[in-house]
């Protein structure tokens, strides 16, 4: 984590990717005349999902990250990895890394590629120890990586503090490179047991940073730029009363309920869980 900050503190061309702005931008690919078939049927289905995925093939945020924002049940993971397989299929030369702050994250990612991408195109990265995800990048970056890869994706990224994030940044070549965010900021945040990290901001990730700009590329007027940000708002894991209070408290109301009503529902008049609620 030392060295990726001291490298994103000494190349000026990363500046554009931590801290964007509406210059430089590259694309000139047009995501509304983009026709695809998407692998998941069920995302053709879906406006907010089938956008990202989109957007992220066309690079319309580069340099700057692009956010797949939303709660839990919405198929942030799911999104990511149909812009994964699209982006193979639109350009089968790209080097792809995906990276996430905890293993599990890792492994369904790379299962569920398993189902469309020749196991000859994935290699799954383990530490002996099986704890390092991110950090386990550095060894790539170790190895003089740097630059090789053209698309930067990274599942779960608001559990992870930013200069962990970080880490596999210098793997990306800033200025043609894709780096892609998928997380909730309303979710918990990087866990940290030391208090003088949290006094200077490691509580806070990238993905929370760049959401929480003022007036920047990812805040949101009416709505936000689906250049740069895209909000999930199907929930398709919950009954609608679950997800109710934290619609209102966090979500602006926009959530909707998208599960199936058999499966939500069958256990609603559960003796044992009709109970419970009563006795608490």
């Amino acid at each position: 984590m030392h060295r990726a900050v001291d490298l994103m503190r000494s190349e000026e061309s990363y500046r554009d990717v931590l801290f964007p702005n509406l210059t430089g931008l590259i694309s000139m690919r047009n995501p509304d005349t983009l026709d695809i078939e998407c692998f998941e049927e069920l995302i053709e289905e879906n406006p907010e999902q089938l956008r990202a995925v989109k957007h992220i093939v066309c690079g319309t945020s580069r340099p700057a990250p692009y956010l797949i924002y939303g709660p839990p049940g919405t198929g942030k993971t799911t999104t990511l990895v149909e812009a994964i397989k699209q982006v193979c299929k639109d350009n089968p030369k790209s080097k792809i890394l995906v990276c996430a702050p905890q293993n599990d994250a890792a492994d369904v990612i790379a299962e569920r590629l398993l189902d469309d991408v020749h196991t000859d195109s994935i290699l799954r990265f383990n530490a002996v120890s099986r704890m390092a995800t991110l950090v386990s990048s550095g060894r790539l970056v170790s190895a003089e990586l740097n630059d090789h890869f053209t698309h930067l994706f990274i599942d779960e990224a608001g559990f992870a503090t930013e200069p962990e994030t970080v880490i596999p940044l210098a793997l990306l070549d800033p200025r043609e490179g894709q780096l892609v965010l998928a997380g909730d900021p309303e979710q918990l945040g990087p866990i940290l047991r030391s208090s003088t990290s949290k006094y200077y901001g490691f509580g806070t990730s990238l993905l929370e940073r760049l959401m929480a700009m003022e007036m920047g590329l990812y805040s949101k007027t009416e709505s936000y730029n689906p250049d740069f940000v895209t909000k999930l708002i199907r929930n398709f894991r919950s009954h609608p009363e679950i997800f109710k209070i934290p619609n209102e408290l966090f979500y602006d109301g926009e959530l909707t309920a998208h599960a199936d009503e058999v499966e939500r529902e069958i256990l609603c008049d559960w003796e044992v869980l009709n109970c419970y609620f009563v006795k608490t």
